[in-house]
């Protein structure tokens, strides 16, 4: 009778264990638990975080100079800045600069102009995605050497950002531009054939309509250093033999918090331009930068407060040993206790917002 009774119990006991291997390897209490702690232990779900969209607010001041005195004379400077602002999926930049020379005349006097340049942008940008975003920029331009008293421009476009790293960003655009010149004095060529009467061809105002494509990257070398290279392609579309280029390159060394000294080299290059005028213009700066720049920061996940350990129907914390009995039945010493099972733990994690400047332009 008591080998029978071991080939039936062992069975059974067997499969117990199996079943209860099986249930805390699902994340499920076996039954045993189930009935010391009067139901099964739920783990909390991690405090969750609101990821929100990158929030930026950006200030970019530079300022250069240069002054000559005694068998060479001349001065000139430069100054600009930059504002950009990024919202949830709207971003705003605005920008403007200004270089400005004297030379000496023919007596001698600082008051030939040789550089005299001014220029605002402003840009806004919607953006699908953190990498593509649809755009309108509008630009005013005065460009003495140039002849061009006012230039307007209008570029409605697209742009996405083809590596976005941590140290690199690469971005591209596409679009259209509007141009509209105001010459006063200067000559523009006609659009289409010769005229064969000599005033038409002078002329103070003038239209264009481009095709319009941009590169634009940016990358550092360290926390001290960084590069930033810019390039412009405008093909007309109302006279295909004429199209513009412009570049722009720009290294910055930090030389304190919030201080760079920057090296800028700019080139402009129109293979039709207005009659007596170079087709290249190039202008190298000096300046000294300061940039100050407010990211918003990571949200941190709530501190969880300690978990409470469940109670059972008598008001005694889950696993607790039950208490001792008024009086041993026998001599023999009491079971020990079933195991308490493991607590429960929560892992928390907090989701912040990578933010980055997507513009390039």
């Amino acid at each position: 009778m008591r080998l029978l009774a071991t080939f039936v119990v062992s069975p059974a006991l067997l499969l117990g264990l199996t079943a209860a291997a099986h249930a805390q390897a699902l994340g499920t209490a076996p039954a045993e638990e189930k009935a010391i702690h009067g139901g099964v232990v739920k783990t909390k779900d991690a405090p969750k975080v609101d990821e929100k969209k990158p929030e930026i607010t950006a200030v970019t001041l530079q300022a250069g100079g240069l002054l000559n005195t005694g068998n060479s004379k001349n001065v000139a400077g430069s100054a600009g800045g930059t504002f950009e602002l990024r919202r949830d999926s709207n971003g705003l930049t605005a920008g403007i600069i200004g270089n400005y020379g004297l030379s000496p005349d023919e007596k001698g006097d600082l008051k030939s102009i040789n550089a005299g340049v001014a220029q605002g942008r402003l840009k806004y940008d919607r953006y699908f995605s953190e990498r593509f975003s649809g755009f309108f920029m509008t630009t005013g331009r005065y460009d003495y050497k140039q002849g061009v008293d006012f230039r307007l421009n209008l570029d409605p476009g697209a742009k996405y950002l083809l590596v976005s790293e941590k140290k690199t960003q690469i971005g591209a655009e596409l679009g259209y531009d509007f141009q509209y010149d105001v010459r006063s004095g200067a000559v523009v060529r006609s659009a289409g054939p010769e005229p064969t009467n000599p005033d038409e061809k002078i002329k103070k105002t003038a239209i264009d309509h481009s095709a319009r494509g941009f590169v634009g990257l940016k990358h550092a070398f360290s926390e001290q250093v960084n590069v930033s290279m810019t390039a412009e392609f405008l093909q007309s579309f109302v006279n295909t033999s004429r199209y513009r280029f412009n570049t722009e390159t720009i290294f910055a060394a930090k030389v304190s918090d919030g201080f760079s000294f920057g090296v800028g080299f700019t080139t402009r290059f129109d293979n039709q331009p207005a009659q007596g005028k170079t087709k290249l213009d190039t202008t190298t700066t000096f300046n000294l930068i300061y940039a100050f720049t407010q990211l918003p920061k990571k949200p941190e996940a709530p501190k969880e407060a300690a978990a409470e350990a469940p109670k059972d129907p008598a008001g005694a914390p889950c696993g607790a040993p039950p208490p001792p009995p008024a009086a041993a039945p026998t001599t023999a010493p009491a079971a020990p206790p079933a195991p308490a099972a493991p607590a429960p733990t929560t892992t928390s994690g907090s989701t912040g917002a990578t933010s980055g400047s997507a513009t390039i332009r």
